[in-house]
């Protein structure tokens, strides 16, 4: 397994504003360009066809439902994602989460988390978001019968299709864990799992020619998940001629900040912290990528703007005076999308370093959409009753990153 994040051990970011200008103090880093991946919510087949010679057909294919021109269903791996809310399970009209509890016992060690921890998992039965099936749809019978001495399959002849795991790129701030497994009356049979052991050619998924599965895809953290897969098949009698597929990325972005990342940058930059990471600035318009998350600016086109007090939805905090005290206005992500960030709004007479920073019990909420609201704050201290003071809001990951 790769890891390709950074692991961020820093204080939380902030921008200072003050009662006689608008300046702003922030960190900023590297430019480049980016484009974003297709992010995927519903059934989507991860899928290898053999075509014959030698040659193997890597996509992925659907979301666009049966009435769409095939050919505007496939897709490359490297050019999309599946989108794993940040949301907790719940039975019934509404099942559409993905986040559960690992279940106690022994039988789920292989998931890398302990008991009672959060799990995401894109389950084996339709749960109304993305669905990953296991395709290989070649249309005829091309490659050879051999039995397995595998015991998680039967012995008995069959035209199987392994899919196998290469690697697990992960860009987050836990052990980015992932697993594949099937479930049959409450026991596991799994076919990955890079917390087993690691990575090993065990893991691997058996599937039958022309064949179409579903399984259960597990991750043990948020984050951007690539998972590398690659087929491979006998075209000769007894296990003899063998063939290989190319290695096709799966890309996963799991919870609310993987992918806002997802959309905006392509499969190179997501793995790239100089780019993507929470303290990189590729737009180099003085926002780092934690703070455009934050403030609904785009990371890749240097959009900085103010936010318009009172209306605005975007844009860096608005500073006045207002009532005799200075006033803060910022928008905010909502608590009930699991954004994985924290804002506090800071007072101070002074931007010395030992400067004691005070909060302010005084706020004014206002819904803009589901995930956005409008946060006024009010300095606790009068304005006349100091020489100067200065408003911070500050933003801090608050998933471990």
């Amino acid at each position: 397994m790769t890891d390709a994040g950074e692991s961020l051990a820093q204080p939380p970011l902030s921008m200072t504003l003050c009662t006689r200008c608008a300046s702003i103090a922030c960190s900023c880093a590297l430019s480049t360009s980016a484009s974003a991946l297709i992010p995927l919510t519903s059934h989507v087949d991860v899928e290898f066809d053999y075509l014959g010679d030698g040659e193997w057909r890597e996509q992925l294919f659907g979301g666009g439902g049966s009435n769409v021109d095939p050919t505007e269903r496939a897709i490359p791996g490297d050019t999309a994602f599946m989108v794993v809310p940040d949301i907790e399970w719940q039975a019934g009209p509404a099942n559409e989460g993905a986040r559960f509890e690992r279940p106690a016992g022994a039988a789920w060690d292989f998931l890398g988390v302990d008991a009672g921890a959060p799990l995401w998992i894109l389950t084996q039965s339709d749960n109304s978001i993305a669905w990953p099936g296991v395709e290989n749809n070649h249309g005829q019978s091309i490659v050879a019968t051999y039995s397995s001495d595998d015991p998680r399959v039967s012995s008995s002849p069959r035209p199987w299709i392994l899919i196998s795991l290469s690697d697990v790129r992960y860009v987050g701030s836990g052990q980015g864990h992932f697993a594949l497994w099937q479930t049959a009356f409450g026991t596991p049979t799994v076919w990955m799992s890079t917390a087993d052991g690691g990575i090993t050619g065990d893991d691997a998924f058996f599937s039958l020619e022309n064949g179409h599965d579903h399984a259960n895809w597990g991750f043990g953290d948020l984050g951007v998940y690539v998972i590398d897969l690659y087929a491979s098949a006998y075209l000769g009698p007894d296990m003899s001629d063998p063939t290989q597929s190319e290695v096709m990325p799966v890309v996963f972005a799991v919870g609310s900040y993987a992918t806002w990342q997802a959309t905006h940058f392509d499969l190179a930059e997501l793995l790239d912290p100089a780019i993507s990471g929470d303290y990189a600035d590729p737009d180099k318009d003085g926002l780092v990528n934690l703070l455009e998350y934050a403030l609904n600016t785009s990371p890749v086109v240097a959009d900085r703007v103010g936010m318009e007090a009172g209306t605005g939805t975007r844009g860096t905090p608005a500073v006045y005076v207002d009532g005799g005290r200075l006033t803060i206005e910022f928008v905010r992500r909502r608590s009930a999308t699991n954004p994985q960030i924290r804002y506090r709004a800071v007072f101070a007479g002074s931007l010395a370093a030992n400067t004691g920073w005070e909060e302010s019990g005084a706020a004014t909420v206002s819904p803009i959409d589901d995930v956005w609201e409008r946060v006024t704050v009010a300095d606790p201290v009068a304005a006349g009753s100091a020489n100067a003071r200065f408003a911070r809001l500050e933003v801090e990951r608050t998933d471990g990153g």
